[in-house]
């Protein structure tokens, strides 16, 4: 049996008339041609056309043979092509000769079910030609190929597409934004390993990748100026009709702020729970103390009588007496547990926090011996505070016995009182934490410091990092109760070698103050300068933020001196602070200034910190005349401070260039 070819060989093989052959071969090409293919002819002076041809591909396309079609109106064959504009293309080729193209929507039952593409052509000989094509299949895959690209484009999410060597090809705006690509061409070409800070981290994607196609995790991503944030990314492999991997797809989001949010609420929920344990502890240690102190009563009492009984030659006297003193003794510490336990009978009084201070100056400085230097820096026109005086001599004494204790090698001791207020920002960052106006008391030590691990449980009694029989872990945890009974807060601030600091906060009585404290009028406080703040805390930084941007500044942010440096080298504006922690982990904030002043002389520097002014002052840690802020510190006052600072000077400009402000 014959083919196809071989038969249209035959065929034109028979013909004889070269005129004939060329007709059979027009014939076959016209039949066989994938796109459909119509002829038409100009009727009513161009008002309709009507069927001269029609080849087999348009025949199946519009389901209508050939002999229903030829010397019909299109207009009645295809009744759309009035409404489709179809007709007037035609009508336009005809009468200009310019070929035209010409789109069509199909549609059933007024539902668009397809797309054709028309090309209409005039012949020598006056008839039109359209030739058209089924686009359907093509254009919706590149609506879908449309659709998948604004998807990519607009994806909130980082999205970026690498080859299979790990080469970046493709990525969207996002993707831009979280690494701090300048723009597209400035992130392709680059490797997938660029985005991890630790680039051997990208190894087991890609491999995990390499085998199911598929990866999913967290990890520390690094910007392209050198800072870092968490990101969670989903890699998938893009294969292709043969199932080969062709690509890698990536989308990737920052968890930072959630993770310091998380990071956040962990902390107040430690805080919260070490505040509820120091509570279940101490109304544990105030009932043991309270039924013990009932059998201290009893024993101690007999122990008296059984002792008066005897003469004093009596060999049985001298074991009652031991006996006795021993009770004594645990009376003793009952009574601070019942301090710790807020339950110990007080007799406030109103009085000045300052007398409390003097009175104590002798026996402290006896206590602490000649090795070590003490000061007492008391704040003037102090308000007064309602206390129990002895127990507030009695916080006085433990501070600073456990100050000495924490200097077996010497150094210094420094006792101050300040006026200042815990406003509701600070109060939220500590839950067991008052709002309010409050008279401070600090003990400040330059000793070995605390761990953190010791800070979490300094208060708790019996708790003591001191060799055994060198004390009961009562001190502390008595100061605790006595401050928290009188109404008032303690916090403490330390680290390894770096001392420690006591800040006592007991409430001022307002009522009792010969006039009102005048309202801090913050209305003058707004500023628009450029604030950089670096603090290694996250809770302080943020805080701090919070406060100044509230007034109107802008603010930048270093979590430490080598991000600081980098700031100024880098912002093109103007600063005009650096507002700076003072002991932070490598680049302390003396250290920073130092090399900023190298830098920029004139440059204002802010230090902030836990310790006190003038015990930072006085360890050398700051030079004389720096400008201070003691934490914690209210919002007034943080701005009153600033706007104090920044009264006139020079400013850095853009690159770290100074500029005259004028």
């Amino acid at each position: 049996m014959k083919d196809e070819k071989s038969s249209h060989i035959d065929a034109v093989e028979g013909l004889q008339d070269p005129a004939d052959v060329s007709e059979l071969r027009y014939r076959q090409l016209f039949d066989n041609m994938g796109e459909g293919v119509a002829i038409y002819e100009a009727v009513d002076d161009g008002e309709d056309f009507i069927f001269v041809d029609f080849n087999k591909a348009g025949q199946a396309m519009d389901g209508v043979n050939l002999a229903d079609a030829l010397g019909q109106r299109v207009s009645r064959v295809f009744p759309g092509v009035v409404d489709f504009g179809l007709l007037d293309v035609f009508r336009r080729v005809w009468l200009t000769g310019k070929p035209e193209r010409h789109p069509v929507g199909l549609y059933q039952d007024e539902i668009l079910v397809g797309y054709r593409s028309n090309y209409v052509y005039k012949l020598p000989g006056g008839q039109i030609v359209a030739v058209y094509s089924d686009e359907t299949e093509r254009l919706k895959a590149e609506e879908a190929l449309r659709l998948k690209n604004m998807a990519f484009e607009d994806a909130i999410s980082a999205q970026s597409i690498a080859d299979t060597k790990g080469i970046i090809t493709h990525v969207n705006p996002a993707f831009l934004e979280m690494w701090g690509h300048r723009n597209k061409e400035h992130a392709i070409g680059g490797s997938v390993a660029s985005f991890f800070a630790n680039e051997e981290d990208a190894g087991p994607v890609l491999d995990a990748l390499a085998k199911s196609g598929r990866w999913e995790g967290e990890f520390l991503a690094l910007r392209v100026d050198g800072s870092t944030f968490i990101s969670r990314g989903l890699a998938t492999s893009l294969r292709n009709e043969q199932g080969e991997v062709i690509a890698y797809q990536s989308a990737n989001l920052d968890m930072t702020k959630q993770k310091q949010a998380e990071e956040e609420r962990d902390r107040l929920n430690r805080q919260l729970q070490q505040s509820q344990k120091m509570e279940s502890i101490g109304r544990l240690a105030g009932g043991v103390a309270h039924d013990f102190n009932n059998l201290l009563t009893v024993i101690n009492n007999y122990a008296e009588l059984l002792a008066a009984d005897l003469r004093d030659a009596d060999p049985m006297k001298e074991d009652i007496l031991q006996i006795r003193e021993a009770g004594m003794r645990a009376a003793a510490l009952t009574s601070r547990l019942l301090a710790f336990s807020r339950k110990q009978v007080m007799e406030p009084i109103v009085f000045e926090l300052n007398e409390v201070v003097v009175n104590m100056e002798k026996i402290l400085r006896r206590i602490i011996g000649e090795d070590l230097d003490f000061q007492a820096l008391l704040a003037d026109d102090l308000g007064r505070i309602r206390a129990d005086p002895g127990q507030i001599e009695q916080v006085l004494m433990n501070l600073a016995i456990n100050a000495k204790d924490a200097m077996p090698q010497g150094g210094s001791l420094t006792i101050e009182t300040a006026e200042v207020e815990l406003d509701e920002n600070y109060a939220s960052q500590h839950p067991d934490a008052l709002a309010g106006r409050f008279a401070m008391l600090a003990v400040t030590d330059t000793g070995k410091g605390m761990t953190a691990e010791v800070l979490e449980r300094v208060f708790e009694p019996f708790y003591t990092t001191k060799d055994l029989g060198q004390g009961t872990g009562l001190g502390l945890a008595t100061v605790y109760g006595i401050v928290k009974q009188s109404g008032g807060n303690i916090f403490v601030y330390s680290e390894p070698g770096k001392g420690t600091t006591f800040k006592v906060y007991l409430p001022l009585v307002e009522a009792e103050k010969p006039e009102q404290a005048a309202e801090v009028d913050t209305t003058n406080l707004r500023g628009k300068e450029t604030i950089l703040i670096v603090e290694d805390d996250k809770a302080v930084r943020d805080l701090t933020h919070r406060i100044l941007a509230s007034a109107g500044y802008k603010t930048l942010i270093a979590a430490n001196g080598g991000e600081a440096l980098l700031e100024c080298e880098q912002h093109e504006g103007k600063i005009h602070l650096v507002l700076t922690d003072v002991v932070m982990p490598k680049m302390s904030g003396k250290e920073l200034s130092d090399r900023l002043a190298k830098l920029f002389p004139k440059l204002k520097v802010l230090f902030m910190s836990g310790y006190t002014d003038n015990a930072i002052a006085h360890h050398g840690i700051l030079d004389e005349g720096s400008h201070f802020i003691s934490k914690p510190f209210t919002s007034p006052d943080l701005l009153k401070k600033i706007r104090a600072v920044l009264g006139s000077g020079v400013l850095i400009g853009p690159g770290g260039s100074e500029e005259d402000e004028s």
